[in-house]
């Protein structure tokens, strides 16, 4: 359910308390670790709920300011998460910017969930060059830089929206353009450790009421949820173990992957063996409101 309408009522939402600062300072594991977990990053990390989650970490730069500089840091940081191979992290710099302004988001792909995602929808997806082998990081730049209509339709699909939603959503926007009238709505919020209302949202028509897709979605969301908190509280606080073991126990309790054990000293680690894939282009903090779903739709 992107767009421009929808990633505003996306983003304005998920910039509330947790979200990790642009500061240098504030990024280490620990910090993107926890950041991740308590937003609805933890549905995709946990158990592939959504394909992909974005948001956790977020900067706005200088159109004019090297795109490496700027995100290098957090991205080196992203790479040392013990996720294991089941899972990408990476950033999207959005591809237009705003006002001289350009916009980074930190996102994290469940790979497997996104392959068969991906596979569903073959006309979707070959239409912008994207294969179920691509990378997250190719999938999420060839999305964010394809036609409006396929731009919504692929960010919701991605980001694990029900595809009745999604398909909303598009009509909504297609509609919102070429007519300028808005299309009333509603929203189903799912709730993250982070907040109640505006961290897993999609829009749905006026007068909606709940469907089984619905249903089973809100199910899995509240026992992933409830597990994580008890999880939580066992492991954040003042002598505990910490975010990055945390994320761990997450990754390999909570979705049955098997990941190495992080070293004691894991947040003084050196990022994994490779060299960053840096997107060649980014925009904005109020990323979903102003470059994932651009039209005004959160009346």
């Amino acid at each position: 359910m992107l767009s421009n309408f929808f990633l505003w009522c996306l983003f304005s939402f998920q910039s509330g308390p947790g979200l990790v600062p642009d500061s240098a300072p504030s990024l280490t594991p620990d910090t993107l670790a926890l950041s991740m977990m308590d937003s609805e990053a933890l549905y995709t990390i946990a158990a592939g709920v959504k394909p992909v989650s974005e948001g956790f970490w977020r900067k706005s730069f200088p159109d004019s300011s090297p795109v490496d500089a700027e995100i290098g840091p957090a991205l080196k940081e992203l790479r040392k998460l013990p996720l294991g191979p089941d899972f990408e992290t990476g950033i999207l710099v959005f591809k237009n910017p705003t006002g001289g302004t350009k916009h980074a988001t930190a996102f994290v792909a469940h790979k497997p969930r996104l392959r068969d995602l991906i596979s569903k929808h073959p006309k979707i997806f070959q239409g912008i060059g994207v294969k179920p082998w691509s990378s997250a990081q190719f999938v999420m730049e060839r999305i964010d830089q394809a036609p409006s209509s396929t731009r919504w339709r692929g960010f919701g699909l991605v980001f694990g929206y029900p595809e009745y939603a999604v398909e909303f959503f598009v009509t909504a926007g297609e509609t919102q353009e070429k007519t300028g009238v808005f299309v009333t709505r509603s929203f189903v919020h799912l709730p993250t450790f982070r907040m109640v209302k505006g961290g897993f949202v999609y829009a749905v028509p006026k007068g909606h009421e709940e469907t089984g897709e619905d249903r089973i979605l809100r199910e899995k969301v509240s026992s992933l949820l409830s597990n994580y908190s008890a999880k939580r509280r066992e492991f954040i606080g003042e002598g505990k173990q910490g975010p990055v073991p945390l994320l761990h126990v997450v990754v390999q309790e909570f979705s049955g992957n098997q990941v190495p054990t992080p070293h004691p000293g894991f947040q003084a680690a050196v990022p994994g063996k490779g060299r960053p894939c840096l997107p060649g282009n980014v925009q904005a903090r109020d990323f979903r409101r102003r470059f994932l779903f651009p039209l005004r739709l959160c009346r």
